[in-house]
C-alpha cells in the first residue's frame, strides 16, 4: 500500500527524503 509506505517512510526519513533517494521507488514496491 503506497499510502502505508510513505507514512513509513515519512516517519523513518522525513517528508523532505523520500524526494531525494532514488531508492523510493524499489522501496514502494
Amino acid at each position: 500500500n503506497p499510502q502505508e509506505d510513505l507514512t513509513w517512510w515519512d516517519q523513518t526519513y522525513g517528508t523532505q527524503t523520500n524526494s531525494r533517494w532514488p531508492e523510493y521507488e524499489e522501496y514502494r514496491d
